[in-house]
C-alpha cells in the first residue's frame, strides 16, 4: 500500500474523495491543518475534536497505526478434562472440554464448550455394545467480511495514509449547534456529517456491528455386534446429529451497504439427521476358495427448518438488538425433508492367493426421484506373480491384472417435483418493487418443477495391471479407465414465453476417459534408512457429449465470466464477452482501430 500521496485525486487534496492520488505528503508543510471551527464538526468518542479542514499541512501517515487499531495477536485457551474406566463387562470415557480463542481482528471470538461420554458394555459372549454422545455450543462474532461496504477489510484498504480512523463514532454538530449522537465518521465522511459512510470506518464494523452465531449440536450414535454363528456377524448401527444454529446480523443507523437507516437480520437453522442401518456378514471356506457375503439396509431422514427475520428502518438510533425497533419485517421459512432408502448385497471370492472377484448390487431409492436405482458392481483380480517359477532377485516378484466395473448413483434435489410460490421483487436496475409490500403476495416461481426427475447416473469400466520385480524393488504399475454420466441434473433455462426461466431436469451426459501410470524404485532398502524414487504421469480428457439439445449451460450465477457445460467442450469451461473476429480468426477492429464486441453471444 502506498503511503507516499493523501486523499484526493490528481495531485490534489480533497477530504471527501474516493481516491488517495492526492497531494505529494511530504510536500507539505508539517504544521497542524488550518481548520474552520465557526461551523459544524464531529466530537469524537475518543474527545477529538475534528472541524472541516482548509489546508491540509499535516505530513502525519497513520496507515501502520490503522491496521494495529484492527489487527493484533491471536490467542488461544485450551481447557480439557478426561475421566475413564471399566471392567471386564465394559468401559466407560467422559471428558469436558473448553475453547476460548481471540481472532487476529480485534473484537472476533470463538468460545466452544463440549461434553462427551463413551460407553461400551458386553451383555454377552456374542452381544456388544458401543455408543458415545458429544453435545456442543459454541459462540463467535465473526466480523462482517467479504466485498461489500459493511465490511472490515474493504474499508480498511481504501482508507487514504492521511487518515485517522481511531475516531470512528461520535456526536456530530451541525452550523447551528444541533447535536446527532452516535454518528459513524469515515474517510468519506469525516466530520460524519452525512447519515451515509459510503464506505464503512474499519472500528465501526469491528465494534458497532455484530456477525454473531451461536450453535448448540448433539451427536449420539449406537451401535450393536452380534456375533450369531462363527461364521455370522451382525451389526445394527444408528446415529443422529441435531443442531440449532442462530445468526444474526445488526447494522445500526448509518452503517453502509444499504444500512443507513438500521438493519437487524437473524437466521436460524434447525437441522436433524437420523441415519440407521442393519449389516450382515458371513464368512464361508472350503479347500482352496474362500467366500465373504456382506449384505444391509440403510435407512438416512434428514430435516431442515430455515427462519429468516429481516427488520429495516429503525424508528430511532437504537442499540437494540429487536426487531421491534424498525418499521419494516419481512419474514421466510424454508423447510426441507429428504429421505433415502439404500439395501445391497456384495459377495467376495478368493481363490488361493492367485484369482479375487468382488460382485455386487445396491439398491437405493430416495424421495426426490420418480424413479428407484439399481447398480451393480464387479472387479476381477489375477495374481501370476506367484505362478512364475523364477529366481526372485532376478525377475518378477508380484503381477496382478485388474477389471473393474461399477455404477453409482446421485439422487435429485429435494421438493422439485412440482412449481411452487415464492416472494419477488421487479427492478429495471434498482428502486425495487417487492410483492410482500401493502400487504404481502406471491407469484408462481420462475423455476418450473419437474415431476420426472430420476438419478443422475455415472458408470465406470477400468483396466489395471501391477507389477513388481526383483524382490519388490521395483514397483511398476498402470491403468486405462473411461467412466460416463447419465441424466446429470443440471438447470436449463426455458424460454420466458412459456412462463418459465429455467427448469431442473435430468439434461446431461458427461464422459471422462484416461491413463495413469505410477513407479518406484528402491535405491537403498536397510534395517534403519530406505531411500526410493518414486513418480506417475497421468492424462484426463473431459468432454461434455450431450445437453438435451441445448448448446451450452452456465453453472454458476452472477458473474460475466461464467463456468459453463458447452457440447464438445470440457465440463466447467469458461464463457464470456469476445472480441469479434473473422473466419480466419482475426480481429475485426472499428474504424477507429479498436476491437469490437462479438454480437453472437458469449464465446
Amino acid at each position: 500500500m502506498q503511503k507516499s500521496y493523501g486523499q484526493g485525486a490528481n495531485g490534489k487534496y480533497s477530504p471527501t474523495a474516493t481516491n488517495s492520488w492526492g497531494d505529494f505528503i511530504e510536500a507539505r508543510s508539517g504544521e497542524a491543518d488550518a481548520v474552520n471551527t465557526s461551523g459544524e464538526y464531529f466530537l469524537a468518542n475518543t474527545g477529538v475534536a475534528y472541524y472541516p479542514i482548509t489546508k491540509k499541512n499535516s505530513m502525519e501517515v497513520y496507515t501502520d497505526r490503522n491496521f494495529d487499531l484492527v489487527f493484533t495477536t491471536g490467542s488461544t485457551q485450551t481447557h480439557q478434562f478426561n475421566l475413564s474406566g471399566g471392567n471386564n463387562k465394559g468401559t466407560y470415557y467422559m471428558s469436558m472440554n473448553k475453547v476460548n480463542q481471540n481472532g487476529i481482528m480485534r473484537n472476533s471470538n470463538y468460545n466452544k464448550s463440549s461434553f462427551t461420554l463413551a460407553t461400551t458394555y458386553n451383555f454377552a459372549d456374542w452381544l456388544k455394545n458401543n455408543s458415545k454422545v458429544i453435545y456442543s455450543t459454541n459462540y463467535s462474532n465473526r466480523i462482517q467480511q467479504g466485498s461489500n461496504t459493511a465490511g472490515i477489510y474493504l474499508g480498511l484498504l481504501r482508507t487514504p495514509p492521511d487518515f485517522d480512523i481511531s475516531g470512528y463514532k461520535g456526536t456530530y454538530f451541525d452550523k447551528n449547534g444541533n447535536p446527532i449522537e452516535d454518528r459513524h465518521r469515515s474517510y468519506r465522511r469525516y466530520l460524519g456529517n452525512s447519515s451515509s459512510a459510503t464506505y464503512n470506518n474499519p472500528l465501526w464494523t469491528l465494534y458497532e456491528q455484530t456477525s454473531d452465531t451461536d450453535v448448540n449440536r448433539v451427536v449420539a450414535s449406537t451401535e450393536f455386534t452380534a456375533t450369531l454363528k462363527p461364521w455370522w456377524n451382525a451389526v445394527l448401527r444408528s446415529g443422529l446429529d441435531q443442531y440449532t444454529d442462530d445468526r444474526v446480523y445488526f447494522f445500526p443507523m448509518f452503517s453502509s451497504d444499504g444500512a443507513t437507516n438500521g438493519r437487524y437480520q437473524n437466521e436460524t437453522f434447525n437441522v436433524t439427521e437420523v441415519n440407521t442401518e442393519l449389516i450382515s456378514s458371513m464368512q464361508f471356506s472350503w479347500d482352496n476358495l474362500d467366500l465373504n457375503l456382506i449384505s444391509g439396509f440403510a435407512m438416512n431422514d434428514s430435516q431442515r427448518k430455515q427462519t429468516y427475520l429481516e427488520a429495516v428502518d429503525f424508528l430511532y438510533n437504537a442499540r437494540l438488538q429487536n426487531p421491534a425497533v424498525a418499521a419494516t419485517k419481512n419474514y421466510e421459512e424454508r423447510n426441507r425433508l429428504f429421505r433415502t432408502v439404500r439395501g445391497y448385497v456384495q459377495s467376495q471370492f478368493q481363490y488361493k492367493d492367485y484369482l479375487n472377484m468382488n460382485l455386487g448390487a445396491t439398491y437405493e431409492d430416495a424421495s426426490s426421484s420418480s424413479k428407484s436405482f439399481i447398480y451393480p458392481s464387479a472387479e476381477l483380480g489375477f495374481n501370476w506373480g506367484g505362478l512364475v517359477k523364477e529366481d526372485m532377485t532376478k525377475g518378477l516378484s508380484f503381477g496382478k491384472l485388474r477389471l473393474a466395473y461399477g455404477e453409482v448413483g446421485l439422487p435429485p434435489g429435494a421438493h422439485l417435483f412440482s412449481t411452487t410460490y415464492e416472494n419477488a421483487s421487479y427492478s429495471s436496475y434498482s428502486d425495487l418493487i417487492s410483492l410482500d409490500a401493502f400487504g404481502g403476495g406471491f407469484r408462481v416461481n420462475d423455476d418450473k418443477g419437474n415431476p420426472n426427475l430420476e438419478f443422475e447416473k455415472k458408470r465406470e469400466l477400468e483396466l489395471g495391471l501391477d507389477l513388481r520385480f526383483f524382490r519388490n524393488r521395483l514397483s511398476l504399475s498402470g491403468t486405462i479407465y473411461r467412466n460416463e454420466t447419465r441424466d446429470a441434473l443440471l438447470y436449463l433455462d426455458l424460454n420466458p414465453s412459456e412462463g418459465y426461466n429455467s427448469i431442473y431436469q435430468n439434461a446431461g451426459r458427461i464422459e471422462n476417459k484416461g491413463w495413469e501410470t505410477e513407479f518406484e524404485y528402491a535405491l537403498v532398502k536397510g534395517d534403519d534408512f530406505n531411500l526410493s524414487v518414486f513418480g506417475n504421469v497421468f492424462a484426463n480428457r473431459n468432454k461434455v457429449l450431450d445437453l438435451s439439445g441445448v448448446a451450452s449451460v452456465n453453472l454458476t450465477s452472477g458473474s460475466s465470466v461464467k463456468s459453463s457445460a458447452v457440447v464438445g467442450q470440457p465440463l466447467g469451461v469458461l464463457l464470456g464477452s469476445a472480441a469479434l473476429r473473422d473466419a480466419n480468426g482475426n480481429l475485426e477492429l472499428d474504424k477507429n482501430g479498436f476491437p469490437q464486441l462479438d454480437p453472437t453471444g458469449d464465446k
